[in-house]
């Protein structure tokens, strides 16, 4: 999976990059561990409103939606194997997954933009 570096407020996260929908639907599962200031994006076509599951995901984890300018627009916190959805208020292209405190211990908020270089990168003709 390819890794990206995103900049949210000058902090760098090295993140993979979920596109493919086999990949989306993995994401962080089975995994036991997530180092700070690392994560996965999870990119879609369009904006879409997004029910993320943690059925299958140990780690805790703050997940951030962000719209097509890569703004904030929602920043939940949630726990590993947890039962119920997280869904997004508000339509979204991106999911961004990262250790859960991350916002808090980095000052985090909902109308940050994420900075990166995916622009170079043409994501909507490699979203499958």
């Amino acid at each position: 999976m390819r890794q990206v570096v995103l900049y949210i407020k000058s902090i760098p996260f090295i993140v993979e990059v979920a596109i493919t929908q086999k990949e989306r639907s993995e994401g962080l599962s089975r995994r036991n561990q997530l180092f700070d200031k690392n994560g996965m994006l999870f990119v879609f076509n369009l904006p879409i409103l997004i029910d993320v599951t943690m059925r299958e995901t140990k780690i805790p984890l703050d997940i951030l939606f962000l719209d097509e300018n890569f703004k904030i627009t929602q920043i939940e916190t949630a726990r590993g194997y947890q039962m119920d959805f997280v869904t997004s208020k508000f339509p979204s292209k991106y999911f961004l997954e990262i250790p859960a405190g991350s916002c808090k211990k980095y000052g985090i908020q909902v109308g940050n933009v994420i900075v990166h270089s995916l622009f170079n990168y043409n994501l909507k003709d490699q979203v499958i």
